[in-house]
């Protein structure tokens, strides 16, 4: 467990029982005015590390059943922190390994698998729905995309080269003012198609090595558009799967495979932080269908 996620279930434990009429279901923990009117006398020094553990402690209780708050501690005591991590585990291995916790019940196990997978489910729609609003060339959580873009190669190389004074790593690529800035002589009539694929491109640049562009490209060829659909595919899978890729470079591969993942973990914050804000009061038993 990171630094920023280490859990002293002594303090949280005391801090709870002095604000037991704060129901953290309901509360907003992204609002410092809110949260300064919690009872904080002799936690003062432990503010922001106690701030940090009650909103890795809330993530948890949306995820185990109503009034069973103390499965969400038995997981903190147990190194989850995230609904992401609990459905990063297959069911089977996520069940097997935590049953102690669940008093050898695989029903109540199971239970909180299920809700974890709905929770991020739904982080999803929302990121689904952000990203139809805005354009934004990320990525979603849990499911593969199944709207690949068409890659030409030659037409995307031949744009690159047109505007070679361009970084595509951090180019804004949604807001139509700033792309029409880009050098569009000679590609008029492709200029809707070369957009998606830059995004696409851009997306895969960010998963890549600084000055490795060309890997980028070669993951399009390979048909690999995001980082996501590396982080769908096993580790050992998408390493020897395209080591050729990689000039039999297996270091890279996994470098690469480990950015996907941290990217995919970065968005799924995001979404979940989202759902925080835009739902306060959001309830387990909403992300159960």
């Amino acid at each position: 467990m990171s630094q920023e996620q280490r859990i002293d279930l002594g303090r949280l434990n005391a801090f709870l029982s002095k604000n037991a009429a704060i129901d953290l279901l309901k509360e907003d923990l992204r609002d410092v005015s809110n949260i300064d009117q919690y009872a904080w006398a002799g936690f003062e020094d432990e503010k922001e590390n106690l701030i940090k553990q009650l909103k890795l402690y809330q993530r948890l209780l949306w995820v185990v059943p109503e009034n069973r708050d103390d499965l969400a501690t038995k997981l903190l005591e147990n190194g989850i922190t995230s609904p992401l991590q609990i459905v990063n585990t297959p069911e089977k291995v996520f069940i097997q390994s935590n049953l102690r916790l669940f008093g050898d019940d695989s029903g109540l196990a199971e239970q909180v698998y299920r809700r974890a997978t709905a929770l991020l489910r739904k982080v999803t729609r929302l990121q689904q729905v952000h990203a139809a609003q805005s354009d934004e060339p990320t990525d979603t959580i849990g499911n593969a995309t199944s709207n690949a873009i068409s890659i030409d190669l030659g037409k995307l190389n031949a744009f690159l080269s047109k505007n070679k004074e361009i970084d595509f790593r951090t180019a804004d690529l949604l807001h139509a003012p700033n792309i029409d800035q880009l050098e569009w002589a000679g590609f008029e009539h492709e200029k809707e198609s070369l957009i998606n694929q830059l995004k696409a491109y851009q997306r895969v640049l960010r998963v890549v090595p600084p000055d490795r562009e060309d890997l980028a490209k070669k993951l399009l060829q390979n048909g690999i558009q995001s980082s996501l659909q590396i982080a769908s595919i096993p580790r050992k899978a998408f390493i020897q799967s395209n080591l050729s890729l990689f000039d039999q470079d297996g270091a890279i591969a996994e470098q690469i495979y480990l950015r996907a993942l941290a990217l995919r973990k970065a968005v799924a914050l995001q979404y979940i932080a989202a759902v925080q804000q835009s739902e306060p009061h959001i309830h387990t038993t909403n992300f159960v269908r």
